[in-house]
């Protein structure tokens, strides 16, 4: 994984992107950012993007704990993080179960979402 962040980096050197490794369900925080040697990196304030992740974690909670964290503390002025709508791809008539989507850990509607994201701290 690791490999493939720093290879998305070299063929995308406008800007100053960056991205992490991480596995989360395993660490507490990633250990590295690719392109960035160690003590490196803090040029300012920056973007985090959680696209089409959290519903893949089995401890959700530690991503938005680190986003939090970075928001609080201002190493990050915005976060984005979004994540499937269970009943914009599913009847929610009919989906009482586990998601349907077998990697997928857990789905959401949006009002779930919301009520989750408040849960941990982040409005």
């Amino acid at each position: 994984l690791f490999q493939r962040a720093s290879a998305w980096d070299q063929q995308h050197p406008v800007g100053n992107w960056r991205a992490a490794a991480w596995d989360i369900d395993a660490d507490s925080e990633p250990s590295r950012v690719s392109g960035t040697p160690e003590g490196e990196g803090d040029e300012g304030p920056s973007l985090i993007i959680a696209a089409e992740v959290i519903e893949h974690l089995l401890h959700p909670e530690h991503l938005l704990s680190f986003i939090r964290a970075r928001l609080e503390d201002r190493s990050a002025s915005l976060a984005v993080v979004s994540t499937p709508d269970r009943d914009a791809w599913y009847d929610r008539r009919y989906h009482l179960g586990p998601p349907h989507n077998p990697a997928h850990v857990r789905e959401w509607n949006a009002t779930e979402f919301i009520r989750f994201l408040s849960c941990q701290g982040l409005a």
